[in-house]
């Protein structure tokens, strides 16, 4: 491309081959403005926004002055019905009405770009058309890239029409439910944690919310440049594509820590083989949508590492789920400890904790990671074939295809909320202690301690280690044929959770979804 004069003078070139008369710089816009073919032709090659982006540059772009950038704004400062149907439209309106969009818009994405070069303000995303910009406003650079995605830009404002702000709308639908989940996170850690756990993980996140959608720092920038601030949120929500990248990086970050946050006590998983005890021996009266739908996306059996049967099994794939070692569970194991030392083997591998789901998303993290990555590779795309099911001799569209369906597929994992489960678990944990305080404490002596705070999330083992002792003695009682009183923790255990999990807070998290993200669910 270069050899014939680089892109600016390579598209004006392809572009007149078809209508001569275009090669003639000052009467171009005018032709093409006059006959409804030429502009056709012209639109198709994206000629008529390169020369909207050209022509813009004797308006003042990355303005010196505050004078300057006055007359930037005047250039779209006009009134454009967002319900007009830009196909139905003479060549001249269809002009006018890009060259309105792109003056309204262009002066705002560079006050973006501006107010974000420095490490004081992180720039909530990225996209083709905020890449592509920072050159041509700096050098008056023109690539294809950029009027590709200027493009792009134009056609969304056309397709959405009066609807174009709705990706904002979301955004900040989206941002309001993070935002209280991680608060609220925050304040039950320093509340219920020992203080080596600390909510600074979820800073970033709460800072980039807190600096794009609920302050305008575009408005804060031109409050600077003395110039009239204008709408609130303008840039954000004449750019449904940026908004949507903004949504996507913060479902991410949600994911992540939230995860970090539940994974630090194991009070979920636990639950989990609770929660499997108490269906296998019967005593759930009523269905806990929310942990239902945790397992559906984790996986049930991955998380208990495989479903356990009897009372025995329960304790044993908890115990091997905190880290335990096989050789804990021997066949002498109630006679005398395994170890010479009388200390608990601990597996190698580390205890389970959830996983981060939507494999297909976690591809696209590294364009938030500061590395500054935005192609793909050859196992990038593997992922995308094999979520979607694109064969390797199909289409580039089709795997564009498949990338959206994939990435659709994933929004229940990326907006699943991690930490108000948690909260909800760690407050049955609360309450089945209450409940069976007394029963544990003669059960397991001085090993159980019902005042200690960190103990919590360790209730469950307490319980299930009752339960099995329970089996235990009424087995060697059976063979003996003599009568057991059975302590009945988990029957006591099963109150608490028909009590709380399933009637009061069974419905948390799926609410939270349907309210925010208008998913529905059926179970």
């Amino acid at each position: 491309m270069e050899r014939f004069g680089g892109f600016q003078k390579l598209l004006p070139m392809v572009t007149s081959s078809k209508y001569p008369v275009l090669n003639k710089p000052k009467e171009r816009t005018r032709i093409f403005l006059e006959d409804e073919q030429c502009f056709e032709v012209a639109h198709s090659y994206f000629f008529t926004t390169f020369c909207l982006l050209e022509g813009s540059n004797d308006k003042g772009l990355w303005p010196k002055s505050n004078s300057d950038r006055i007359l930037w704004r005047d250039w779209g400062h006009r009134y454009i019905d967002p319900a007009s149907d830009w196909n139905e439209q003479e060549p001249l309106a269809k002009h006018t009405m890009d060259e309105m969009i792109l003056g309204a818009f262009l002066p705002q994405l560079e006050a973006y770009l501006r107010a974000t070069e420095t490490e004081s303000l992180e720039r909530p995303a990225d996209d083709n058309l905020s890449r592509s910009a920072q050159n041509f406003f700096q050098n008056q650079e023109m690539t294809l890239t950029l009027v590709f995605a200027t493009h792009i830009f134009l056609d969304i404002h056309y397709i959405l029409r009066d609807e174009v702000g709705k990706g904002f709308m979301n955004l900040k639908v989206i941002s309001r439910h993070i935002e209280n989940s991680l608060n609220k996170a925050s304040t039950f850690q320093s509340s219920y944690h020992s203080k080596t756990i600390t909510s600074g993980k979820f800073d970033r996140t709460l800072s980039l919310i807190s600096r794009w959608v609920k302050e305008d720092p575009i408005q804060a920038d031109h409050r600077l440049m003395g110039v009239p601030s204008g709408e609130e949120f303008k840039f954000l929500k004449s750019h449904p594509l940026l908004s949507g990248l903004f949504a996507f990086r913060l479902s991410l970050g949600f994911q992540e820590v939230g995860l970090s946050f539940v994974n630090e006590t194991n009070a979920i998983t636990d639950i989990v083989h609770l929660c499997n005890a108490l269906d296998q021996e019967g005593l759930f009266s009523g269905h806990w949508k929310d942990m239902g739908l945790l397992c559906h996306l984790q996986g049930q059996e991955a998380i208990l590492g495989g479903v356990a049967k009897d009372r025995e099994g329960y304790d044993r794939k908890h115990s091997l789920a905190w880290g335990y070692s096989v050789t804990e569970f021997a066949r002498n194991k109630r006679n005398k400890p395994n170890s010479k030392d009388g200390k608990s083997y601990l597996s190698g591998r580390g205890r389970k904790i959830l996983a981060v789901l939507a494999p297909v998303s976690q591809i696209f993290k590294n364009r938030y990671d500061g590395s500054g990555r935005v192609d793909f590779t050859k196992k990038d795309l593997e992922k995308i074939a094999i979520k979607s099911g694109w064969v390797v001799d199909g289409t580039s569209s089709a795997l564009l295809q498949a990338l959206c369906i994939a990435l659709d597929e994933e929004a229940l994992d990326l907006a699943f909320d991690y930490a108000t489960l948690h909260r909800v678990c760690w407050l049955v944990l609360g309450k089945i202690r209450e409940k069976c305080n007394d029963k544990l404490r003669d059960m397991h002596g001085p090993l159980y301690k019902p005042h200690s705070t960190p103990l919590t999330p360790f209730v469950v083992g307490f319980v299930l280690g009752a339960a099995a002792d329970d089996a235990f003695i009424a087995d060697k009682a059976a063979k003996a044929k003599a009568d057991v009183v059975k302590d009945g923790v988990l029957e006591q255990t099963a109150e608490v959770v028909n009590a709380v999990a399933c009637k009061a807070f069974g419905e948390t998290v799926t609410k939270l979804l349907e309210d925010n993200y208008g998913m529905q669910f059926e179970f």
